[in-house]
């Protein structure tokens, strides 16, 4: 069940950087100028929601979910179940 937990820290982490970035949330694409905004809303997040979190990790469940549009223990979640039910057959 450690899994549930770490999708529900996933998305509190990046719905609190989206609250923080609101209308600029695409703009924080690399080369757009606006990675300044995006680490400090990595720190505040840090700070507010995950303290045990590193800002590197965060920012990786960012990147995760602005190319994928969900977090990666969920990405993760699913992958095992398709793989257990693959193999089961």
């Amino acid at each position: 069940m450690v899994i549930h937990d770490r999708v529900r820290i996933q998305k509190d982490c990046i719905e609190n950087i989206c609250d923080i970035l609101g209308v600029d949330v695409y703009k924080s694409f690399k080369g757009s100028r606006k990675r300044t905004r995006l680490q400090a809303a990595i720190l505040e997040t840090k700070q507010n929601i995950y303290p045990g979190a590193e800002p590197t990790a965060i920012r990786k469940w960012w990147d995760h979910f602005i190319q994928y549009g969900d977090t990666p223990a969920y990405a993760r979640r699913t992958e095992v179940r398709r793989y257990k039910k693959d193999t089961s057959d």
